[in-house]
C-alpha cells in the first residue's frame, strides 16, 4: 500500500527520523451572545387618517410585525393605499427596530422619506401608504 507524503514527511523518512506527530485539532467555540439584546418595548400610535384607524395602538414586543391590508398580516390596515403585504418591522440584534418595505405600491416612509429599509427611532413618523403612525420607544403605557 503506497501513501502520499508531503516534502517534510519525505525528508524525515529519508533521514531516518521518526514521523512527526499529527497537529492537534483546534476546537471552535462560539462567542457568547452578550452583545445581542432585545429591542425595548414600544408602541406605534396611528395619527392619520381620521376615522376608524385614528388612535389605533400597536404594542411592539421584540418580534417581527407585518403590516398590510390582507387578513394574514399581523397588523391589518383596511385602507386602499396600503398593499396586501406592505411592510415588516423587525427587531435587530443591537436592540433597535428596522422597517422594511415589502414591494408596496404606495411606498413606506420614515419621517416623509420613502425607503426600502431603514432603522426606526423614538419619535419617528412611520407611513404605510396614507396611514401614518408615531413610533414611541420605551415602556408601553
Amino acid at each position: 500500500m503506497s501513501r502520499t507524503l508531503n516534502y517534510k514527511e519525505y525528508a524525515r523518512e529519508l533521514a531516518g527520523a521518526p514521523p512527526a506527530r499529527p497537529a492537534p485539532v483546534t476546537a471552535v467555540i462560539p462567542a457568547p451572545a452578550a452583545h445581542l439584546r432585545p429591542p425595548p418595548p414600544g408602541v406605534l400610535v396611528c395619527v392619520q387618517p381620521p376615522g376608524e384607524l385614528l388612535g389605533k395602538l400597536i404594542t411592539l414586543r421584540g418580534t417581527p410585525v407585518v403590516f398590510g391590508r390582507e387578513q394574514d398580516a399581523d397588523v391589518v390596515l383596511d385602507e386602499p393605499s396600503v398593499s396586501r403585504a406592505h411592510a415588516r418591522l423587525e427587531p435587530r440584534p443591537d436592540g433597535t427596530y428596522r422597517l422594511i418595505d415589502l414591494g408596496s405600491s404606495n411606498g413606506t416612509y420614515v419621517n416623509g422619506v420613502r425607503l426600502e429599509s431603514s432603522p426606526v427611532h423614538n419619535g419617528d413618523r412611520v407611513q404605510f401608504g396614507n396611514v401614518i403612525f408615531l413610533y414611541i420607544a420605551g415602556e408601553t403605557p
